[in-house]
């Protein structure tokens, strides 16, 4: 099944069955979870209400919000292509008609406007004070917030983060290790200034990097160790187009562009806020030779070819471990690189990508390696396009074409 495929599938989500676009590449794509449960049980707007759902995924949440809010609007935001693509298809699908899906970092919210937010946790300390901030923005007085996530993830300390904002919180209920809880805008919200984009420094390959990060953005302000020994092994020449595939913060991507002085960078994210903090990082630098682009692994350039790709591959969705997206990845640097074109990919010892890049490519070998993480090589000895693996879901959905 190919990955960047869409599909139509039907989930159940109680007692009633919703049919749905999605695809692997977005959290919990293919299934309800407990939290998107909660979070449909506590979801009780007035019939005129405006709704907010914060990390629409696929777009059932926004679903079931359109159909209970007939003469209100319902504004679907996630901070990935992916899901926005997605959401954007459901509602196409069922026709919804007072509903809308943007990129959380083009969803400017001006004053506020929203009677109720509905959140789905966010993985990381510093993300779930984003997203809360963002909902605390959003919201008009007297709105509410309903917040949903599973304990392992950190809900109850979001739950008291909550009522260090609001100044009230109150748990609605508790299932299946998760719980959602609700609070009331009673007052303006006082945001702290850490949950905007911010600039900080890195010393790598014998030089201090500035770069501009945001919560969400994979690392934070600080720079992933894999990312660092990653920078330390690559080896680009002057003239090289260089794809920095999964570019967070664009720290890759600004040291690419500067050994590659006569050649060209692009870096692409899925993540929104990954891509506006990777501009702003390649702005502060006066980077002129590289730009950045909102992606699906490589879908925004499978009509260009690459001297080198260059990637740390995510292998989270949401609060699980999920390969698919790492997969891909290798499979879109053998479809977009030139014969001769290098792969650098860094990953932990644990994770042994080394036979799927055997597949895609016909060679891999370890440039560095020490105890935590190792650089593979990979030259792409062909033409021809990579070979595709299966999916790993037991579904067998009808494929959308995108």
């Amino acid at each position: 099944m190919d990955y960047h495929h869409f599909r139509e599938i039907t989930l159940e989500l109680d007692g009633v069955e919703y049919h749905l676009v999605s695809k692997p590449g977005i959290a919990v794509w293919d299934h309800v979870d407990p939290a998107m449960q909660l979070l449909s049980e506590a979801l009780n707007p007035a019939s005129t209400d405006t709704v907010l759902i914060w990390g629409c995924g696929h777009g059932l949440l926004g679903l079931v919000a359109a159909e209970r809010v007939p003469r209100g609007h319902v504004l679907l935001v996630d901070d990935s292509c992916v899901a926005v693509e997605a959401a954007r298809r459901t509602l196409a699908l069922n026709r919804i008609t007072n509903a809308e899906v943007r990129l959380s970092a083009e969803a400017a919210i001006g004053d506020p406007a929203f009677d109720l937010v509905a959140l789905v946790l966010p993985k990381g300390r510093e993300a779930t004070q984003l997203a809360l901030a963002s909902a605390a923005t959003a919201l008009r007085i007297g709105g509410r917030l309903l917040l949903a996530g599973p304990t392992r993830g950190g809900v109850k300390s979001a739950i008291a983060r909550m009522e260090e904002l609001f100044g009230n919180t109150e748990t609605l209920r508790i299932k299946a290790r998760h719980r959602v809880a609700v609070a009331v805008k009673c007052a303006p919200v006082a945001l702290p200034p850490s949950v905007s984009y911010a600039e900080a420094t890195a010393e790598v390959r014998g030089q201090i990097v500035r770069f501009v990060s945001r919560p969400g953005v994979f690392a934070g302000f600080a720079l992933d160790e894999g990312t660092r020994v990653l920078i330390e092994a690559m080896q680009l020449n002057p003239t090289d187009a260089v794809l920095d595939l999964g570019c967070g913060s664009g720290v890759v991507g600004l040291i690419a562009a500067r050994l590659c002085p006569q050649g060209h960078v692009t870096l692409v994210d899925a993540s929104s806020t990954a891509v506006e903090a990777a501009r702003r990082t390649l702005a502060l630098n006066g980077v002129t030779n590289a730009e950045v682009l909102v992606s699906d692994c490589a879908a925004a350039v499978f009509d260009r070819e690459f001297d080198v790709v260059v990637t740390n591959p995510p292998f989270h969705q949401g609060f699980g471990v999920e390969y698919e997206v790492a997969r891909q990845f290798i499979l879109d640097a053998a479809r977009v690189l030139r014969p001769g074109g290098r792969l650098y990919l860094v990953a932990n010892r644990f994770i042994r990508y080394d036979r799927w890049i055997e597949e895609a490519f016909g060679n891999v070998i370890a440039i560095y390696e020490d105890n935590r993480y190792r650089v593979l090589q990979a030259v792409k000895m062909r033409r021809e396009g990579a070979t595709h693996f299966g999916s790993a879901s037991h579904l067998t959905p009808q494929e959308v074409n995108p």
